[in-house]
């Protein structure tokens, strides 16, 4: 069980060229060989046994090449199925695929490409690209690029003026999403490109790389958090939609740095093991000056952290009965008589909520798991609501003034206006659900023809952006929603 949870690639399956044969093996050093015209298992022997233990392919329908996990160096390319061997060549990668000239092999991954081309006849790699969709057709090279586009490249080189824009396709799932208050920007990004929009002209502004937080400020501009990429280090990127301008500003590498509304939070491990959860400082930092706003220190067990950019409330997760939450409780005297009321177990979660901004404590909420019969894996804020989702397939809301869990309902990615008066969640593909936060009743559900890929309200409450995944954007008026199902029952 522990290889198979530690392994990605745990079999190769390959048919020739010709459909004459199929092979299996797996790392486990299975094999299987078919004879597809007489559907009958074969024997094979020799260099093919030393191939298949790995990574292998067929680059013609005799002729089989694969991995040696022994001697990479020395990896045979032998006919198929006689054995026969009939070159050595350095070969490296978990995967082997020929390409449409099985001149040329495309091994994934390299050490710093998802891809690269081994040709066989000059035994050396030819080319990598920068993201895994590639093939080779006699000296051509199809690669798709960073920006999304396909370019056409003579196999070596690294320029190429034939580029073909695709159309537009499925949004695919969304690594982040942000719109300014008001609807009329925003900013979404994929794995491995994003960019900003006027949501009034349905204008892309930006065209960016992927990035993996975003925050719209006040003053009309996005900032955006860019990971590392390839010799790129992590950097945050300001960009204002109005004027099109655009600044850059790195990101150390000795900062552990998280991305939280207008607020960066610096993690600092005081210890060797920076993934213990134990002795380390919180520091809030201004995005825009990036001067220190608040500090916290724990120097015994810490909690971890969640929340909600947008409403500039942080939640610091904490097991109910840590060493460092009795510490933490001392500090406060309202923290300590939410603790001592509500007395939560070891196996409860103890959420402490902050203000972002300046540290302070805005309240508690102790999640009961009953014995861990569930897990909270992600924990929203929005004015007096803390609501929590859970391994469960549910959403649970909370009080945050009394502590009280007020309502449980099933779906997931809850969203709640920041006047904190409705509530929407996902239940499904295409399918929305639309709660009324005054009464807690279901206010009217949402169908769309496409799956969802994002959606917020406005800062008003009035208006439901929401996105699917054919790149169509909605305006819904909840209130409208309501008004119609209660007009049908009358």
């Amino acid at each position: 069980m522990l290889y198979f949870l530690t392994h990605r690639n745990l079999a190769t399956l390959r048919f020739s060229p010709d459909a004459h044969y199929f092979v299996a093996s797996s790392r486990t050093k299975e094999e299987v060989i078919i004879d597809l015209t007489t559907e009958k298992k074969i024997s094979i022997s020799g260099a093919i046994h030393t191939a298949m233990e790995h990574a292998f392919t067929f680059v013609g329908p005799d002729r089989l090449v694969g991995v040696d996990t022994f001697d990479p160096k020395k990896s045979p390319l032998a006919e198929f199925p006689s054995g026969r061997v009939l070159d050595h060549v350095s070969l490296g990668g978990d995967s082997l695929i020929a390409s449409t000239n099985p001149r040329y092999i495309l091994v994934r991954p390299l050490a710093d490409r998802p891809v690269g081309a081994f040709d066989l006849e000059q035994r050396k790699l030819v080319f990598s690209n920068r993201t895994s969709a590639t093939d080779v057709w006699g000296d051509v090279a199809v690669a798709e690029r960073l920006n999304g586009e396909i370019g056409l490249y003579k196999v070596g080189e690294t320029e190429t003026k034939n580029v073909l824009p695709l159309p537009l396709g499925k949004l695919g799932n969304l690594q982040t999403f942000t719109a300014s208050p008001d609807l009329k920007w925003l900013a979404m990004s994929s794995r491995t490109r994003g960019g900003v929009w006027s949501l009034d002209s349905g204008e892309r502004v930006f065209f960016v790389r992927g990035f993996q937080n975003a925050y719209y400020a006040p003053n009309s501009v996005f900032y955006l958090d860019f990971p590392e990429l390839e010799k790129a280090s992590r950097q945050m990127m300001v960009l204002s939609p109005t004027t099109g301008r655009s600044n850059e500003r790195q990101v150390g590498k000795d900062d552990d740095l998280v991305f939280f509304g207008d607020v960066l939070i610096r993690i600092k491990h005081n210890g060797k093991n920076r993934s213990l959860q134990r002795n380390f400082e919180l520091t809030g930092l201004d995005i825009v000056a990036e001067k220190p706003l608040w500090e916290r220190a724990f120097a015994k067990e810490g909690p971890s952290m969640a929340g909600s950019p947008a409403s500039g409330k942080l939640v610091l997760v904490w097991r109910g009965k840590s060493d460092g939450l009795r510490e933490e409780a001392g500090r406060d005297p309202k923290l300590q008589s939410i603790w001592m009321r509500d007395n939560p177990s070891d196996s409860d979660y103890f959420l402490e909520v902050i203000d972002a901004r300046t540290g302070t404590l805005s309240g508690a909420v102790v999640v009961r798991t009953g014995k861990y019969s569930f897990q909270p894996y992600r924990v929203e804020v929005e004015g007096d609501w803390l609501v929590v989702t859970d391994n469960l397939n549910r959403v649970l809301l909370y009080s945050i003034s009394t502590g009280e869990r007020r309502a449980k309902w099933f779906g997931y990615r809850p969203q709640v206006s920041s006047n904190g008066e409705r509530l929407c969640l996902s239940n499904g593909r295409g399918n929305l659900t639309l709660y009324d936060l005054h009464d807690l009743k279901q206010a009217g559900e949402l169908a769309f023809a496409n799956p969802v890929s994002a959606y917020v309200f406005s800062e008003d409450g009035k208006r439901l952006f929401v996105l699917t995944n054919d790149q169509t954007v909605f305006l819904v008026d909840p209130a409208a929603v309501r008004a119609a199902i209660a007009a049908t029952k009358n």
